[in-house]
């Protein structure tokens, strides 16, 4: 059973030009042990993480919870090459390359939809009146992106389902007048997340 931390584990070994071998040659242990934490059939221990993350130079949140092809540039083959010469010259491929990453893709989606939300904003509020209510689209700009992120990467789980719940709760109590029934959206949250 393939899991996000399985795949990203694989992502990181072949990114570091490593086969499954030569990993567990490193780590000193069993290649069905790596293999099976590929697959997702069990875990690396605590200590094995900490391996695991001293071999990539990477930190517990990178190699657990931040994706890959955000720190490493979506596997291009320029990028992916340059990795271990960046180690071996002293040069760290850490957490500033993952927010320069994020923020050339955060830049692509998110100033596009914040112009039209902006534009919505203004030409409601302009022309009717509409200011208080209106303002609700700000809070679509990050579920607008995030939904775009789950079409991309094709998991459900890249989408924030919980903001988009506050939005729509937040929707039907100021448009609709409906604050009481409309709390029970917030139950279908651990839905959600057990379903993605």
């Amino acid at each position: 059973m393939k899991t996000e931390l399985s795949e990203r584990l694989k992502k990181y070994r072949e990114t570091a030009g490593l086969s499954e071998k030569e990993l567990a040659h490193s780590l000193g242990v069993d290649i069905a042990l790596v293999k099976s934490w590929e697959s997702g059939q069990s875990l690396p221990a605590e200590e094995t993480l900490d391996s695991l993350c001293a071999l990539y130079d990477v930190n517990r949140d990178q190699l657990t919870y931040l994706d890959p092809d955000e720190l490493i540039g979506a596997g291009s083959a320029p990028e992916t090459a340059a990795l271990p010469a960046a180690a071996e010259n002293g040069k760290s491929h850490g957490i500033t390359d993952v927010f320069r990453k994020r923020d050339r893709s955060f830049a692509f989606v998110m100033i596009p939809v914040f112009c039209a939300a902006l534009a919505v904003f203004l030409g409601l509020g302009l022309s009717r009146g509409l200011w208080h209510p209106v303002w609700l689209v700000f809070l679509c700009v990050p579920v607008v992106y995030t939904f775009i992120k789950a079409l991309v990467n094709g998991s459900l789980r890249k989408f924030d389902y919980i903001m988009f719940t506050v939005v729509l709760y937040l929707f039907t109590g100021f448009v609709l007048g409906n604050w009481h029934p409309s709390w029970v959206i917030f139950l279908t949250v651990p839905v959600f997340y057990i379903a993605a």
